[in-house]
């Protein structure tokens, strides 16, 4: 298996909570792995802050206080907001079912975090993802259109959605 290149520039990630201890949690999470991060406290600064410098992962919570981030999720997508390529993660303040699961998938959403976070496999799933992102990016800008960004972006979310499905048991973790 090929790795992949390390990343060239600052990932920036937007976090949309809240919930300081959130915002602050996840900071201590990803500054350590080179992630830059940028808070945001309101669907409202969410957007605005997307609209001015589309970040390059969005990590957002399931309530905010002018809407929710099902809303949101689906909001990104729906408007262009962000590319298809781009990983939009829902956090919830719970350990989320299955029912939860496929809400933020139908909003848009490629995964659903719930509480505990496990740190460790949250920065796992950004060195997968981001890379396919910032690989996509390069593409619709090397004049490889929407088109290849897209089966790029919808290959790593297909991957994605079956894992979020799954979970653990899917894949090699799958028993024989």
């Amino acid at each position: 298996m090929q790795l992949r290149a390390p990343v060239a520039r600052p990932v920036d990630v937007l976090i949309a909570s809240t919930h300081e201890w959130t915002s602050r949690s996840l900071a201590s999470i990803l500054a350590p792995h080179g992630y830059v991060f940028y808070r945001a406290y309101n669907r409202a600064q969410t957007l605005r802050r997307i609209r001015s410098n589309p970040p390059d992962a969005i990590i957002v919570d399931e309530q905010l206080p002018d809407g929710d981030g099902y809303t949101l999720c689906r909001e990104l997508n729906e408007e262009n907001l962000v590319s298809p390529s781009t990983p939009v993660f829902l956090a919830l303040p719970r350990s989320p079912t299955r029912r939860d699961r496929l809400a933020a998938l139908q909003a848009s959403a490629w995964v659903c975090l719930g509480d505990p976070l496990d740190a460790e496999e949250l920065t796992a799933m950004l060195e997968v993802f981001v890379p396919a992102k910032l690989e996509a990016d390069q593409a619709r800008m090397r004049g490889g259109g929407v088109d290849v960004a897209r089966s790029a972006a919808l290959v790593t979310a297909s991957h994605c959605h079956r894992a979020a499905l799954h979970g653990p048991a899917f894949g090699r973790d799958r028993p024989a």
